[in-house]
């Protein structure tokens, strides 16, 4: 009777909701009815600006939805019908190139010829209140989803992964525009030419068919977001859910990020050391607002992790090639060999770690100076990172430290793991995040969370200056001092080996507002800065010791030589009756042995005799 009666409850709860609560893909998801009190719109940006060295990243948005043939796409914004505003849909496969710089191919369908084919309604295409944002698309023939806006539509020829693009008013170019951050949509400057390159609503929603008013979800992602406030002061508290390529899927909450005119996006490193391939765990820095040249010669890792406005769906997961289960790391065969023999090194010689992962990913391996202390940031231990491949990997060490000095005579402890899983969300240019937005939350541990602080929802951070693989020191004289600006977080750093739990305010840094003077060190805290916030799942922690010693130990003694033994004389024992001998100092054999060699004559003479006989 109890369980009848919740499940009556559950669906007394459900049926109570409109239908404005049905999300799909779209401003809707990113700005729900219900948010915050102090939540402001960011709207969708296409424009030609560019973040990161060498126009890493555009400042814009490129969307994809995976569809089955024969199913409809239903689209809308707040642009289309005003000046240049439209939407672009794109054959599988016709945008190439560089994520974050893509090359983009002729469209196969827009909205603005279709709103042009005779005896069509006039407001297909255009979203022009809160309430048809909410919504969503009606039906095609209306009426399936009553205070629906009237979409424009594409139906798929063929199972495929189809991009789509949004263009505000003033179409392709550099017009920011004036958002005007409001979630309610009041003014009329959200649905007119001041929109510039963005787009305040919009919507794109998969369906079975165009007249089926239900939403599919979890088909539609993007590779990087590109948005813009309008100005500081507006915090925005989206929710996305990004997949790891390895399966891992890591629910992220921007948790009232204020960071104006912004691209957010995932990848698996981050930012990079010099050498262009090392993850650096660190912020950068710049002295322009783009990020376009960064202190010390460090790098962007470009967006590599789908992130999708709802709980992706297996069918999309399986299209981009995704494992919909993610496999647990493990290390094992841990070594060092070293420059002499065994583990042993001579100082400053270093040698070659070994060791076998059941997948690809990265890995993490300290040398603690004291075999206490394995944080990878102590000066004085070293830390070594890399990518891993499934099987055996080498790691070589030169035999320094963090601040390149040889390790000195010992035996020091070598502790590592792999981590399969690992996101990085660097946050371009974002000045101020009061709240300690992002937090992270892994919905699909492999098992238990991972042992760090807040589980699930462990993260990491690092707000400190560094010594890069190159030996420039960036954001201070010397390694490991807060950096610069405004209203920097309280603790410089999280705990770099268990974390720290990102549903707190722990990270928090900037101000209420203000803070954006484009100048390193003189606005808030994430002014002209790339902050990194990371997180990964890791394997269990591998040992190993190693030796260092000065000088190469001397061979152990050889053997001595082989002496040669005398033959051995038989001699015949002695008869029954013989037992001793007066103590004359003679042995009782050298008594006893004429009498022997007599007897044994005659033994000889008598089978001579016998022998001469037969014959």
């Amino acid at each position: 009777m109890k369980r009848h009666l919740l499940v009556l409850m559950v669906i007394m709860v459900i049926a109570a909701f409109p239908a404005s609560f049905v999300l799909a893909d779209g401003s809707r998801d990113l700005f729900p009815a219900g948010a915050p009190a102090d939540a402001s719109r960011g709207n969708l940006q296409f424009s030609t600006n560019s973040y990161g060295p060498a126009q890493l990243i555009r400042w814009r948005t490129i969307l994809y939805a995976y569809m089955n043939g024969g199913e409809s796409l239903l689209m809308g914004s707040s642009a289309v019908g005003v000046n240049n505003g439209n939407i672009f849909v794109y054959a599988p496969g016709a945008i190439t190139g560089p994520t974050g710089n893509e090359t983009i191919g002729a469209p196969i369908y827009d909205c603005q010829t279709q709103r042009a084919t005779a005896g069509l309604p006039n407001a297909i295409g255009q979203i022009t209140t809160r309430a048809e944002e909410l919504a969503g698309p009606d039906t095609v023939p209306a009426g399936g989803n009553p205070g629906g806006y009237v979409p424009c539509t594409f139906t798929a020829p063929a199972d495929g992964i189809y991009p789509v693009i949004f263009y505000g008013p003033a179409g392709l170019g550099a017009a920011n525009g004036t958002p005007t951050g409001d979630i309610n949509l009041a003014a009329g400057t959200n649905f007119d030419a001041t929109q510039g390159s963005t787009v305040a609503a919009w919507d794109v929603t998969v369906r079975a068919a165009l007249n089926n008013p239900a939403d599919i979800t979890g088909r539609v992602y993007t590779n990087y977001l590109g948005m813009s406030t309008g100005g500081n002061g507006r915090r925005v508290y989206p929710t996305l859910y990004t997949t790891t390529t390895d399966g891992y899927i890591y629910q992220t909450e921007l948790n009232g990020l204020d960071p104006f005119g912004f691209v957010i996006y995932g990848s698996q490193k981050g930012f990079l050391d010099t050498d262009g391939a090392t993850t650096l765990y660190h912020d950068v820095l710049s002295n322009t607002a783009n990020l376009s040249a960064l202190d010390g010669g460090v790098g962007m890792d470009r967006p590599a992790y789908p992130m999708f406005f709802d709980q992706p769906q297996n069918v999309t997961l399986n299209a981009l090639g995704i494992p919909i289960n993610p496999v647990p790391p493990v290390v094992t065969a841990f070594s060092f060999i070293g420059s002499i023999s065994g583990n042993m090194s001579l100082v400053g010689a270093g040698g070659t770690f070994q060791f076998t992962s059941n997948v690809d990913g990265l890995y993490q391996l300290t040398i603690s100076r004291n075999g206490v202390d394995f944080d990878p940031s102590t000066l004085t231990n070293r830390v070594l990172r890399g990518d891993t491949v499934t099987g055996v990997n080498t790691i070589v060490w030169d035999g320094l430290d963090n601040e390149g000095t040889a390790f000195p005579v010992g035996t020091y402890q070598v502790r590592m793991n792999i981590r399969a899983g690992e996101y990085h969300f660097p946050m371009i240019d974002a000045e101020n995040s009061i709240n300690g937005g992002p937090t992270y939350t892994l919905t699909n541990p492999p098992g238990a969370c991972p042992p760090f602080t807040g589980g699930c929802s462990g993260a990491f951070y690092d707000d400190r200056s560094y010594r890069t693989l190159a030996g420039t020191v960036v954001g201070g004289a010397v390694p490991n001092t807060l950096l610069c600006g405004l209203t920097p977080p309280t603790t410089a750093n999280s705990n770099l080996l268990t974390g720290f739990n990102s549903t707190t305010n722990q990270r928090a840094f900037g101000a209420a507002a203000g803070g954006n003077t484009n100048t390193a060190c003189t606005g808030a805290f994430g002014d002209v800065k790339g902050l990194d916030l990371w997180t990964f799942f890791p394997s269990g922690t591998a040992a190993t010791p190693l030796r260092i010693v000065a000088t190469v130990p001397p061979p152990p003694p050889a053997a001595p030589p082989a002496t040669a033994v005398p033959a051995v004389e038989v001699l015949p024992t002695f008869p029954p009756s013989v037992t001793s001998l007066p103590s004359t100092g003679v042995s009782p054999w050298s008594a006893a042995r004429p009498l022997a060699l007599t007897l044994m004559g005659l033994g000889v003479i008598g089978v001579a005799a016998l022998l001469l006989r037969r014959k």
